[in-house]
């Protein structure tokens, strides 16, 4: 992930809501998802205003209405891939309220991003009034939501919580 991939995030949403007629979507249900860096810049889209391709229409919101999240990255204020501008392209230092319901789905064994750093993330966002739920999973990895051969436990696990996620929200219908 980088600044560059953060904008062209916003863009894809901008792109989706003002064709959401188009695609048959509610504009108003968004959501943003990912991993890893894709769960990076899904976020940034929610927690950053700025980062915009030039001559983009702003007036149409870039900020996804939840997001769930896969072991996402919060924390980019070290990262070597944003150069010095690790902290400006970094969530958890750029917090504030208002962002949109958000579940991180987290192995407790991640040695990429240390489940420490997203335990944190999610208590800062509470704290800042907004709804973030952390699920952890007991001696999982970076990347452990992937189906693997002949296991696919984590993966059904996390889709079932998606699924529960966006039921609440209204989102998806309760069967």
């Amino acid at each position: 992930a980088d600044i560059d991939a953060m904008a062209d995030a916003r863009s894809a949403l901008r792109w989706v809501r003002s064709h959401a007629t188009q695609l048959g979507v509610d504009p108003d249900r968004i959501v943003a998802a990912g991993g890893s860096s894709g769960g990076h810049i899904a976020l940034s889209a929610a927690v950053f205003d700025t980062f915009a391709e030039a001559g983009e229409d702003t007036t149409v919101s870039a900020k996804p209405n939840a997001l769930v999240l896969f072991n996402p990255a919060v924390d980019t204020s070290q990262n070597r891939l944003f150069g010095d501008r690790g902290r400006d392209g970094s969530p958890l230092h750029h917090l504030r309220s208002g962002l949109p319901p958000t579940l991180i789905l987290h192995g407790k064994a991640d040695m990429t991003v240390p489940y420490a750093q997203v335990d944190q993330f999610c208590s800062d966002a509470q704290a800042l009034g907004n709804q973030c739920r952390l699920v952890g999973y007991d001696g999982a990895p970076h990347g452990f939501f992937n189906p693997r051969r002949g296991d696919d436990k984590w993966y059904r696990e996390t889709l079932l919580e998606a699924d529960r996620f966006l039921t609440s929200l209204g989102y998806l219908p309760r069967t």
